[in-house]
């Protein structure tokens, strides 16, 4: 190192070499190489000590472990070897599947870790078996997948994405998502280590199934894609003159029993969230007609099936264009719901009834006499009164506009619920007389309105963790800016930042 002079020529290839690495106390030297072979040398006198021969193909990677006692090689056969320094026998061999090509292969606590592409691959070191995977999708985008098919993905991530079936057809990842999209599964799956993180996501996903009205005990091993179309959709014009418009809807699934069905005008479901329930009759095909009304204007119709898999057919549209004699008049609905102050008066809020109610002021200015305006505030924002808007909601017409905004305290229960402040509201456990999201999407639910807007500003102000709430405080993120502490973290709770991210995360389907 001193001169530059070359010391001595390792030989004996003939092939390029891959790779050299020394050993970690300097003494060895490994080289890997495109002749199926890796070779131990002696740093001093470049005498070989080993041929580790055993690969069937080039040798891409070799590398000592820290120890310096055992040798890992990895090969375009996708095998990777374990070897004893000091006798250069082999130890264990790992098969990576097939059609497996990485670029780099190493290792890190007890875990295999190969890269191709955008795609690193992580092993367990002592049996091989695949522990789960990483694809870097754009700067901030990326999927987490493991072997059992689950994944968890960013918000964006997903739509980037498809699954391929053995058959080489096309799934999205929306149809399988109610099934894989588990990232509780995932955090166990990679080590991460907060329970509370993982524990809030198996409750929204319990949540999620809940509200879908899916029951998961009907899940089956296998995939099934089911079929569903409007079969008379030729002998149905573009341009239609009447409200009312009649659709025969088939379906059916060659492996799986059938569980639902719906109609979405618009992207808005005809029938509610869950759609229409068929399971009760145990079969594998469907055959109904149904009559809708048509919105004024264009209205883009489409029909699906979910079998018990939850995996629902692919929807193809069917556009038509509604022009009725005389055009009818569109209404505006708004319901503004307001509260800054409570029964426990030491939540009480400055602005929140301000908002709202210059918010019902701008609309009136917009909209004039086509606007109708309900509001609520304070001592008068119950669970109640919410749940009574709703059949205020359903005297709208198909062509009617409504608009809720909610401003107040949000919080999260220690069952990891999301709840909105009512006047009368446990702070310290919002499940008493606390005002479930649920409750509030609910009112834009199966009512005949189909331009639907949804508003809510309201801090999650539920257990926080008063060092994150410090650090997180004296930082530029406005998500959290002049938050103050209403509870600290608790055992088994999860902390500021973790909430935002599961709300982010529970949030991203609200726009169906």
């Amino acid at each position: 190192m001193a001169t530059g002079n070359l010391l001595y020529n390792v030989e004996g290839y003939t092939q390029y070499a891959n790779g050299v690495k020394f050993s970690p106390d300097s003494k060895l030297i490994l080289v890997s190489s495109g002749n199926n072979i890796a070779r131990i040398w002696d740093a001093e006198t470049g005498k070989m000590q080993h041929t580790l021969e055993a690969h069937t193909e080039s040798v891409s990677n070799a590398l000592f472990f820290p120890d310096g006692k055992t040798i890992l090689t990895a090969s375009d056969d996708n095998t990777v070897k374990i070897w004893s320094t000091d006798s250069g026998k082999e130890i264990r061999s790992i098969n990576l599947g097939n059609n497996t090509f990485f670029k780099n292969v190493s290792f890190e606590n007890n875990k295999i870790i190969c890269s191709r592409n955008s795609e690193i691959i992580f092993f367990d070191l002592q049996n091989g078996k695949q522990l789960y995977s990483l694809v870097s999708l754009k700067t901030d985008d990326y999927i987490i997948k493991v072997p059992t098919g689950y994944y968890m993905s960013t918000q964006t991530g997903v739509k980037m994405l498809h699954y391929v079936t053995p058959t080489a057809s096309i799934v999205t990842f929306e149809q399988l998502d109610v099934k894989y999209n588990r990232p509780d599964k995932v955090l166990e799956a990679i080590g991460n280590t907060d329970t509370a993180l993982i524990k809030s996501y198996r409750k929204a996903y319990e949540k999620r199934i809940k509200k879908l009205g899916i029951d998961t005990t009907s899940f089956r091993d296998g995939y099934s894609v089911p079929e569903a179309d409007i079969t008379n959709r030729d002998a149905i014009e573009y341009e239609q003159d009447s409200e009312t418009l009649r659709l025969i809807i088939k379906g059916d699934d060659i492996s799986y029993k059938l569980d639902r069905f719906n109609v979405w005008i618009n992207e808005i479901p005809v029938f509610g969230q869950r759609g229409i329930s068929i399971r009760q009759r145990e079969k594998n095909n469907f055959d109904t007609t149904i009559s809708i009304k048509l919105s004024q204007g264009e209205n883009r119709i489409e029909t699906s099936i979910s079998n018990v898999n939850g995996i629902e057919s692919y929807r193809m549209p069917l556009i038509v264009n509604y022009t009725p004699a005389v055009k009818q008049k569109e209404m505006t609905r708004f319901i503004g719901i307001g509260i800054d102050q409570f029964v426990d008066s030491q939540y009480n809020l400055q602005y929140s009834s301000k908002d709202i109610r210059d918010l019902a002021k701008k609309l009136k200015e917009k909209y004039k006499d086509n606007i109708i305006i309900d509001t609520l505030f304070n001592e008068n924002v119950t669970i109640s009164n919410v749940k009574a808007l709703k059949q205020k909601l359903q005297h709208t017409t198909e062509n009617d506009k409504v608009i809720i905004a909610y401003s107040g305290h949000g919080m999260l229960s220690k069952d990891f619920d999301y709840y909105l402040s009512t006047y009368s509201v446990n702070f310290d456990k919002p499940e008493e007389k606390g005002l479930p999201y649920d409750e509030l999407e609910n009112l834009l639910d199966s009512i005949p309105a189909r331009k639907k807007l949804l508003l809510i500003d309201a801090c999650h102000s539920g257990e926080v963790d008063k060092e994150d709430l410090i650090r997180l405080n004296t930082s530029s993120d406005s998500l959290i800016k002049g938050v103050e502490p209403v509870a600290y973290k608790q055992e088994g709770r999860i902390g500021l930042k973790n909430s935002f991210e599961l709300m982010q995360s529970l949030f991203v389907n609200v726009g169906k």
